[in-house]
């Protein structure tokens, strides 16, 4: 996968004020696992790890890396979908927070298009992922799963499905393209019409 990632989330301080914290994934490290069983269904899995906006926490809680997990898992109609996901905060000291940290899991309402048919990998400009009390961006993101790769790279010639999204953006472009030329056209006509009509009357 390969994408540039924000969020946002809410926690509670000590004080009891609701706190939302805006947060860039800047600095990662990845894993996962290529064959597990979750939700009766033969899954795979993406962890990454980073620190939020590439913050420095305090000595002891260095170690504490906040971690986004993806679960793919293969479609009735493609190749792979995503399953589930869940982010995993930990609240350091400076962050005031009530509690140490906290699992944030996939909202109820969440509708994801992740996903592609036969050997194609999924892009998209912007594809959310709604948790309850958290949001994240995946901007620009390709991805593809269940893939005999030999490499992290994609391969130069691997096909991509576009998200509906940007889908219906490549179909508005030509569409006003083509109006804007239809326009032109039809101002130019009624500019000859005019010098025309013009030139019969100075000749009359």
């Amino acid at each position: 996968m390969d994408a540039n990632i924000t969020g946002q989330l809410k926690y509670n301080e000590v004080t009891n004020v609701t706190t939302e914290y805006s947060f860039n994934v800047t600095t990662t490290s990845s894993g996962g696992k290529c064959h597990e069983a979750r939700k009766n269904e033969s899954v795979q899995h993406l962890e990454i790890e980073f620190l939020p906006n590439n913050i420095k926490p305090p000595m002891k809680e260095a170690q504490n890396f906040w971690k986004l997990t993806i679960w793919f898992a293969p479609g009735h109609e493609e190749t792979f979908r995503v399953q589930d996901f869940e982010l995993y905060a930990f609240f350091y000291s400076p962050m005031n927070a009530s509690e140490q940290n906290r699992t944030y899991i996939r909202s109820d309402h969440a509708e994801v298009e992740i996903g592609a048919e036969e050997k194609n990998g999924f892009k998209c400009s912007d594809s959310p992922l709604s948790f309850i009390d958290a949001t994240i961006s995946l901007k620009n993101l390709r991805v593809i799963a269940f893939a005999n790769l030999n490499s992290t790279d994609f391969p130069s010639e691997q096909q991509f499905e576009q998200c509906s999204l940007d889908a219906r953006t490549s179909d508005i472009v030509p569409i006003i393209v083509g109006a804007c030329l239809a326009g032109l056209v039809i101002a130019v006509l009624i500019a000859y019409l005019v010098g025309r009509a013009r030139a019969k009357r100075a000749y009359a």
